[in-house]
């Protein structure tokens, strides 16, 4: 069977990979998150500010394309 994919398969490995999510602490240019591979390359980015309502953040790509946005459950 072939695996679904829910973004897009651009974003899919054909094997498994390890991810680091790093916390990024106050910063806002960059995001509040980066995920990293096991070399320290950003994977994505999650960005997103404190002051919002719905606590709404955004995915990123490493070059900063969005890929979607993730929403606390109300």
């Amino acid at each position: 069977a072939l695996p679904t994919t829910i973004i897009g398969p651009q974003y899919c490995a054909p094997y498994p990979l390890d991810l680091t999510i790093v916390k990024k602490v106050m910063t806002v240019s960059d995001g509040n998150f980066a995920v990293t591979d096991v070399n320290g390359k950003i994977v994505f980015k999650v960005k997103g500010s404190l002051l919002t309502l719905r606590d709404r953040r955004v995915l990123v790509d490493a070059a900063g394309k969005p890929i979607t946005t993730l929403r606390r459950k109300v």
